[in-house]
């Protein structure tokens, strides 16, 4: 049995007018309008705030570039290739057109230009870069099959050129795609489902009101001041022509006293007659920078740009600086980097390898640098971090000196902590670089060399397996620790470990016989010097000597 449902009405909706016709939202709706090339064109030249939300999102998605991973005689020729082929640049152009409604970047390889292209192992082989829009490369032919991977894509673009067509096979064009189209859109053509849609179309109504109110308010300021001026008979004066003229020159004599003087000359009268009647009106800005300021927020808002950065303004708050705002912008920079540009320069970039170097080398791979350049007091604390979680992994002894030494040194000059590490360590040889000789005995006739228990690599925390210096360890000259001084390294090695107990720690006082050794457990615990025994004494790498002893004292 179905259910009536009663309706109720009443006075309050025919006199407030919701839900009727006189309901000013029921009238609300949405029109799409496509906006064209020529309409496109006009707002990126004609209006600065246009030009910039296009243009400041494809600096910021080059202005550091790329680092890449390579060997360093690698890196300085494709380095080299990236400023013959002027590639930085292009790919700027290529970000605005993207911006701008889609783009692309045409290699200049040999062969037939319909003719798909490969990578080869051959210097040199781009020989040039070109930057064209979306309306310069027409497409009449589509791969319309649903089961290609191609699908959706053109199977030929053709450039129309002053002088002539060229045709080109779609490998040599490196598209760079605008925003894409919602697959709602079933009406598009295929050009607009395959380029995507200009950022123009999204902004330009809040572009049009904030570039329309800042002219509005511009043509207020001639209007700062206004003089009006009562003339008893005014409209007798200018039916006659005599009394025109001289009405028009005591006008042009009054403004020329206040230009002049600064001083306003009218007639009085003569006490019976009326005179001259002047009054100044002062034009009041109150409520317009507000507005202004809401139409800027709002197309910062549409092109998710920070006020910031978008128009230079100082951020707002107590103790605000403007940096999360920025952090903010640089991930999204980051996230347009990895879904927009990493595809293009992927494509761009199995061709420049091997153009570069000869040869098609797979290892090689890149990341975006970072886009934000720290200051030095964080350059410190970054270089401080690194160093101390070094310091914990050497004390851990997982890894052999050799392969610590190397990854080490790998990170200071990945890091650019020191920039001569690489140029110095290059003229070192091999088997010295990493601080010790792989093929070494640890000492050779040196009958105070120790090797490694069991053949095995010496670790990075010595004999000891903890702490240590990547020097060969050493056996003390006795079994005291003869010699023990204040700022020295100690490091205990016995089958205790496994208890509580200090493993590693630093000498901070030597009195007599009694040493005091600050660990993790006790900040100033104690010892007898010549209850402690030595295992092994040798330099620690971060200076001074490493004591490692072979039993915890009673």
């Amino acid at each position: 049995m179905a259910k009536v449902r009663r309706i109720f009405d009443g006075l309050w909706n025919a006199a407030t007018g919701l839900g009727t016709r006189a309901d000013p939202t029921r009238s609300r709706s949405y029109c799409l309008t496509p906006i064209q090339r020529n309409e496109i064109e006009a707002a990126f030249r004609s209006s600065g705030l246009m030009r910039k939300v296009i243009e400041i999102p494809a600096l910021d998605m080059v202005r550091e570039w790329i680092d890449w991973k390579a060997e360093a005689d690698d890196i300085e020729k494709l380095e080299n290739e990236v400023k013959r082929l002027g590639l930085l640049q292009a790919v700027y152009e290529a970000e605005i057109l993207r911006g701008l409604g889609g783009g692309a970047i045409v290699l200049g390889m040999a062969g037939d230009w319909q003719m798909p292209v490969l990578p080869t192992p051959r210097s040199g082989q781009i020989a040039f870069l070109r930057v064209v829009s979306r309306w310069q490369l027409t497409v009449s032919d589509w791969v319309d099959d649903f089961a290609s991977p191609d699908y959706g894509r053109p199977k030929y673009f053709t450039f129309a050129g002053d002088r002539a067509q060229t045709r080109i096979h779609p490998s040599r064009v490196i598209c760079f795609k605008a925003d894409p189209l919602p697959a709602i859109n079933v009406m598009a053509d295929h050009e607009d489902r395959f380029w995507g849609e200009s950022k123009v179309q999204r902004g330009l109504d809040a572009v049009m009101n904030c570039d329309n109110a800042m002219a509005a308010f511009a043509g207020l300021i001639d209007k700062t001041r206004n003089t009006i001026i009562g003339i008893p008979g005014l409209a007798d004066t200018v039916s006659d022509p005599v009394a025109k003229d001289a009405l028009q020159k005591r006008i042009a004599d009054m403004a020329t006293g206040e230009s002049m003087h600064h001083v306003t000359l009218y007639d009085a009268g003569d006490g019976a007659n009326g005179g001259e009647k002047i009054d100044h009106r002062q034009v009041t800005w109150a409520g317009i920078p507000e507005i202004i300021r809401v139409y800027a927020e709002t197309v910062s808002a549409i092109y998710d740009i920070p006020m910031t950065r978008l128009w230079g303004k100082a951020a707002e708050g107590m103790s605000a600086s403007g940096q999360s705002q920025q952090q903010d912008w640089n991930k999204a920079i980051r996230a347009r980097q990895s879904i927009q540009l990493a595809p293009c320069l992927d494509a761009m970039f199995r061709f420049l390898i091997p153009s570069a170097l000869g040869r098609v080398d797979d290892s090689i791979w890149y990341d975006f640098a970072p886009l934000s350049i720290p200051t030095e007091a964080e350059e410190a604390t970054r270089f401080k971090t690194l160093t101390e979680a070094m310091d914990k992994v050497q004390m851990s002894g997982v890894l052999p000196d050799r392969a610590f030494n190397k990854t080490y040194q790998s990170l200071l000059v990945e890091n650019g902590f020191l920039p001569t590490l690489e140029s110095d360590l290059s003229e070192i040889p091999e088997n010295e670089m990493f601080g010790m000789d792989p093929n070494s005995d640890g000492g050779g006739d040196d009958p105070s060399a120790i090797q490694a228990e069991g053949g095995g690599p010496v670790t990075s925390a010595g004999s000891g397996g903890r702490s240590g210096s990547g020097a060969p360890a050493r056996r003390a000259a006795n079994d005291a620790a003869t010699g023990i001084a204040e700022g020295d390294w100690v490091e205990f090695d016995s089958d205790w470990q496994t208890e509580k107990g200090p493993s590693s720690g630093k000498v901070v006082k030597v009195e007599g016989d009694l040493v005091t050794i600050a660990h993790s457990d006790d900040p100033g615990e104690m010892f007898s010097v010549s209850s402690l025994k030595v295992k092994v004494r040798t330099e620690h790498y971060r200076g001074g000597t490493l004591w490692i002893f072979d039993a915890r004292p009673a």
